[in-house]
């Protein structure tokens, strides 16, 4: 067990500068009294000008949150929010300390599968329709983990013609699958962080700059959405994914199989077939790719990301009766955008 830390400490090694620089952002934050985060969010919302926000910024936040109106209240102050899950509790209160202390929310940190019965803050959700998820109020939670992109500088080509997987089963039946189809298969590079569950197909752990040397990186969901697939898409990689059943503030949900990833069967079964058609294709392989870079870019912009958040936030606090509506709600009236559209809109630019 030693080992296996020492060796996710290869990528965390790389992180610590920017993570040492996130909790010491936290703390000031925390410090700041709650009258300067209010004056300075209500000025932020003031300048939300539905005239002059992207149309991106507005068809995130309106497919984020939601949610109609409701009468329930809300179970806990900020001032009281307990401090589970660190990192969600430090995202979180980013910006809804703009609210102030007083304002009632509900969230659930973690790994969420279920739609909560009440309006309520989420990393995750179920994909499926405004009528089946609409309580779940989707925000950039454990950023930290789930946001990190990376530079990619081996061309598809370059890499080796074969499939990479790395992680823990998770009890997710595709994952399994996987496993026993493949782990003793030496045409492909799966296996096992470590050795785990009687399964003795552990495998040397490789570090993300090590995946990316290969063509073909898999992503599959564990207890809710996959932790790879953000650098993955931000990389000359093909992500090679199973069918996706949740989302998060990455907007899984309007992902196409076929133009954003490469499908595989949920049991893995074709993963060689698929190998082979796009070892034999690679053109298709790169305009997929050159998708996936377009829409991981969307969510590398800070303005845009802190907009996105606001809007969710806001319009969380108007249906529940706790804030006037302004402006920047008339952008929830609009109509929605489809997928295609949201697409369309996503800059078409090269990788991260």
């Amino acid at each position: 067990m030693a080992s296996k830390t020492a060796h996710l400490n290869v990528d965390e090694r790389r992180r610590a500068p920017a993570r040492v620089a996130y909790y010491l952002r936290a703390m000031v934050s925390e410090r700041v009294p709650w009258a300067w985060h209010q004056k300075r969010f209500q000025s932020a919302l003031r300048a939300l000008d539905p005239d002059r926000l992207s149309e991106d910024v507005k068809a995130r936040a309106r497919y984020l949150n939601r949610m109609g109106p409701t009468e329930v209240r809300p179970k806990h102050a900020l001032v009281d929010l307990p401090r589970k899950h660190i990192t969600y509790f430090i995202d979180f209160m980013e910006h809804a300390r703009g609210f102030g202390p007083d304002a009632w929310v509900n969230v659930q940190f973690g790994d969420v599968t279920a739609v909560p019965s009440d309006p309520t803050f989420v990393k995750s959700r179920p994909i499926g329709p405004p009528q089946i998820n609409g309580n779940s109020v989707v925000l950039k939670l454990n950023h930290f983990r789930h946001f990190q992109f990376v530079q990619d500088r081996i061309p598809f080509r370059d890499k080796a013609p074969t499939a990479v997987w790395r992680g823990r089963l998770n009890k997710h039946p595709s994952r399994i699958a996987l496993i026993d189809r493949y782990g003793a298969d030496h045409d492909v590079n799966i296996g096992l962080s470590f050795k785990t569950e009687n399964r003795a197909v552990a495998k040397p752990f490789l570090s993300i700059a090590e995946q990316l040397q290969y063509r073909y990186v898999i992503s599959l969901e564990g207890f809710d959405v996959a932790t790879n697939l953000k650098w993955i898409f931000g990389s000359n990689a093909l992500c090679l994914a199973a069918p996706l059943r949740f989302e998060t503030w990455f907007q899984e949900g309007l992902l196409q199989p076929g133009v954003h990833f490469a499908p595989i069967a949920s049991d893995c079964s074709d993963l060689k077939e698929v190998i082979a058609h796009y070892n034999d294709h690679p053109d298709e392989a790169e305009a997929i790719i050159r998708n996936a870079n377009a829409w991981a870019r969307r969510f590398t912009d800070p303005v845009a990301e802190r907009q996105v958040a606001q809007l969710v936030l806001a319009r969380y606090f108007q249906q529940t009766a706790q804030i006037e509506p302004g402006p920047w709600s008339a952008i929830f009236d609009e109509v929605p955008q489809d997928a295609q559209a949201s697409l369309d809109a996503a800059p078409a630019m090269g990788h991260i």
